[in-house]
């Protein structure tokens, strides 16, 4: 099995909803079916011979030219399109959140003179920052209520299946930062690894305030989206704490 199957099956299975055939790995996510096979050939399919209860047979394949069978290994642009297709947040917002938050980072990427050379990765990581919540139950993601401390545990594994996933994907480069590290916090604070300060890749610490502030300002299945004073009040209070101040400061002055 590739690396990626490997990476994608740990993930995909913590959450009962893989099934393993040869070298390839059918995922079944909301209704929606996944093969994840050798060379990154990615197809998207409804197969009744690995799901029964699905029928009639429908096959079709996502590429990045539209042909069949292309292999998308060298084409990052095609891949992450792929990748968003196929996973991340539960729920119908969740597409419209990902790419309120993907304009937002990048504006404030320019705003705060990144060079343009990296605005390409930014873009990227932001458009996948929650595909390791393919790893999550939905009962995890869309509960009605606070995660009790058994559930957080388990929630705060998406940034590790995030990188199972992608590291294995060479020209995704530093795309990753922000799947993997976008839940850090300036005052270390933050998850997987607790890194502090600069630390954190740049790219995860802009994502980090935008992702936040979105969250804050839009309905979530446990509470009811926050005015925006309230949020901008909130996202002040955790500047060097949560959020890198100078990131924090630059983002209230882009509202």
């Amino acid at each position: 099995m590739s690396p990626l199957g490997s990476a994608i099956g740990v993930a995909a299975a913590a959450a009962g909803f893989a099934v393993e055939l040869g070298s390839r790995w059918w995922i079944r996510r909301r209704n929606r079916y996944y093969v994840w096979a050798p060379g990154l050939r990615l197809e998207l399919r409804q197969d009744p011979g690995v799901f029964p209860e699905v029928e009639p047979r429908v096959r079709f394949e996502v590429n990045a030219d539209g042909e069949r069978g292309s292999d998308v290994r060298d084409d990052a642009p095609g891949l992450v399109r792929v990748l968003v297709a196929g996973g991340g947040s539960a729920g119908a917002a969740a597409p419209r959140h990902t790419q309120r938050v993907t304009d937002i980072t990048v504006r404030l990427a320019v705003m705060m003179n990144v060079p343009d050379e990296m605005l390409v990765h930014i873009r990227r990581g932001a458009l996948l920052h929650d595909i390791g919540k393919m790893g999550i139950p939905d009962s995890i993601l869309l509960k009605p209520g606070p995660l009790n401390v058994d559930e957080w545990d388990i929630m705060r594994q998406h940034p590790v299946y995030a990188f199972n996933l992608l590291a294995p994907i060479t020209n995704l480069g530093l795309a990753l930062e922000i799947p993997y590290s976008h839940h850090e916090k300036w005052d270390g604070s933050g998850y997987p690894q607790g890194l502090k300060g600069e630390q954190i890749p740049l790219a995860a610490r802009v994502f980090a305030v935008v992702d936040v502030w979105d969250a804050l300002r839009n309905d979530r299945p446990y509470r009811l989206a926050w005015p925006d004073r309230r949020g901008m009040e909130d996202i002040h209070s955790e500047n060097g704490k949560h959020f890198d101040p100078r990131v924090g400061e630059n983002f209230l002055k882009l509202l």
